[in-house]
């Protein structure tokens, strides 16, 4: 890093521990496998227990696999400092909680381990069985006090249980008095049916799967029975700066939306975080407009394709003074996460 900037923290990207790759090269991960290709090696998500057909495939370049090209391709990029995640089939929750808070623990035991081996380059979060509130608390306390990690990855449902759901109080509450910074990733859109082609599981599926998170924790009352708790959604809250007018309107007009104790839905738009990934420049001018430059985090999803693999320059593009930019770039996630 080069004297008179601040440090540059990317707050979204993602990892796979060798300590997991291992076991699923052993066949020791549930509806996971390593072939090999021409390139290398690939690991292919199965859909189903039964044995069903690819549900998707990541190639291990490089970039999962040797720490030496993560960090080169950090100082092309201008970032300093990746704040490591799990990829979404690595939360689990599907499984019965005991391998799934099995396979917790290896992923967050190594997570911790590359952090520990490059602290100036490395944070992480944590991910816990959400299947078993009981058991999800017990890794994240363990995760936090033993192991360091301020912050933990969610999905936007639990296997199709919303964030709202009352079995999940014991984490708010848990990750609200530890305060751990919760990041919110879509996971296994609704409509998948209809979202099947042109890659519209993503493209479309995942922004609105973020939405309906938000709106579940805003109606549903998490966020006022949890006035501390600490959320990040990715891909700069997928559609919900899109939809906030309409969650507004239908307070007023829907008995259901207060049913829980909310307040106003725009009461809680300043309440969350936000990364930059929203691959347009106007959209990401009017969220910064809107919740302000503080709410704001750099965001790459590395090393995925459909990521901003150019993060900074994105952010030095924004039409924000110095301070704001630098709060952007860095200074926001190193406040929430306590970095030095």
């Amino acid at each position: 890093m080069s004297s008179g900037r601040s440090v540059n923290v990317d707050f979204h990207a993602h990892v796979i521990p060798p300590a997991y790759l291992d076991l699923a090269r052993a066949g020791r991960v549930p509806e996971l496998r390593v072939e090999r290709t021409a390139g290398g090696e690939a690991l292919d998500v199965i859909g189903g227990s039964d044995g069903g057909p690819v549900a998707q495939r990541i190639p291990l370049t490089p970039a999962w696999l040797d720490v030496g090209v993560r960090v080169a391709e950090m100082e092309a990029a201008g970032v300093d400092v990746q704040v490591l995640s799990v990829v979404q089939f690595m939360y689990h929750y599907w499984l019965d909680v005991e391998r799934a808070a099995a396979l917790a623990r290896v992923t967050n035991d190594g997570i911790a381990a590359m952090v520990a081996a490059d602290p100036t380059r490395f944070a992480g979060m944590a991910t816990v069985p959400l299947q078993d509130a009981d058991a999800a608390v017990e890794e994240l306390r363990r995760a936090r006090g033993e192991l360091g990690l301020r912050a933990v990855e969610i999905g936007t449902h639990v296997n199709g249980m919303p964030l709202d759901g009352r079995a999940l109080a014991p984490f708010w509450a848990a990750a609200e008095a530890l305060h751990v910074v919760v990041f919110v990733h879509p996971y296994a859109p609704l409509g998948r049916d209809r979202l099947a082609a042109y890659f519209l599981r993503n493209l479309l599926g995942n922004p609105f799967e973020t939405a309906v998170a938000a709106a579940r924790l805003i109606f549903g009352g998490v966020l006022e029975r949890h006035p501390r708790l600490r959320l990040c959604l990715a891909h700069g809250g997928g559609a919900l700066p899109a939809v906030i007018g309409r969650l507004e309107h239908g307070y007023e007009v829907s008995e259901s939306c207060r049913a829980h104790g909310a307040a106003h839905p725009a009461s809680y738009f300043r309440r969350f975080w936000y990364d930059t990934i929203t691959h347009d420049p106007a959209a990401l001018d009017s969220l910064v407009a809107r919740v302000g430059a503080s709410q704001v985090l750099l965001g790459s999803d590395y090393p995925f394709a459909i990521g901003d693999l150019d993060p900074v320059r994105t952010v030095e593009k924004l039409g924000v003074d110095r301070a704001a930019r630098e709060a952007i770039l860095g200074g926001n996630a190193a406040a929430l996460l306590g970095l030095a």
